[in-house]
């Protein structure tokens, strides 16, 4: 059940679920992001030809935040409390994860 915070979101009539997820920052089912993750994971576990892959979960994660904090480092200006706002983390998290990627910052 959806806190009181976001039942404003639901009232609107004009608000199409789409809409209401990206609101809530939730994945969109069919969005190009979600669907090409799909896709991706997909193949890669098609090219395993039946063995088993290893710690999938740590691998796909870090395929897709490298490039994530890299690009809203970017688009930040190179910025780190604008970019750790961008992305909803904490200065020092970020930081973190800019030296565990190795991403100058």
């Amino acid at each position: 059940m959806l806190s009181a915070r976001y039942s404003h979101l639901l009232r609107s009539s004009a608000l199409d679920s789409a809409s209401f997820l990206l609101k809530l920052h939730l994945p969109v089912p069919n969005s190009s992001l979600t669907q090409q993750s799909r896709e991706a994971v997909r193949r890669y576990l098609s090219a395993t030809n039946g063995h088993p892959p290893m710690q999938l979960h740590r691998l796909v994660l870090a395929e897709v935040e490298k490039p994530l904090l890299e690009e809203a480092l970017k688009h930040c200006g190179n910025n780190l409390t604008h970019t750790a706002e961008l992305l909803g983390l904490s200065r020092a998290t970020l930081r973190k994860k800019l030296d565990d990627y190795a991403i100058l910052h």
